[in-house]
């Protein structure tokens, strides 16, 4: 299994040829497989920093010592353990990295004639 950097450096080299960071991820492209599951996940841990702050938010509305605070407490501790470390995000950012895709096919259909 291949770390993150070893990744990060595959999707440079993704860019470097295709001109962006959208991997596809039903697709496997030789010589970059497994990179477009992998940036999903980049894509996934980095909207778990949103999760983190809303429910720490609730948690602190619904009263920490209440039942469903301390629900929302735990969740906001889950979502903690799964974000995406900052220096990974400037990395990306400065690699240019999307981190919101269209959902529209049509859009989606470009990235396959890129």
């Amino acid at each position: 299994m291949a770390g993150w950097d070893e990744k990060y450096e595959l999707l440079i080299a993704y860019k470097d040829k295709f001109g962006h960071t959208r991997v596809p991820q039903r697709k496997e492209l030789e010589g970059f497989e497994g990179l477009g599951r992998w940036v999903s996940r980049q894509r996934e841990a980095f909207r778990h920093i949103a999760r983190h702050e809303k429910h720490l938010a609730e948690a602190h509305a619904l009263g920490l010592d209440t039942p469903q605070g301390q629900a929302e407490m735990k969740k906001a501790e889950r979502s903690k353990k799964l974000q995406l470390a900052p220096d990974r995000i400037e990395r990306l950012n400065e690699l240019g990295f999307e981190w919101e895709l269209a959902r529209d096919k049509s859009s989606m259909f470009n990235l396959w004639r890129d």
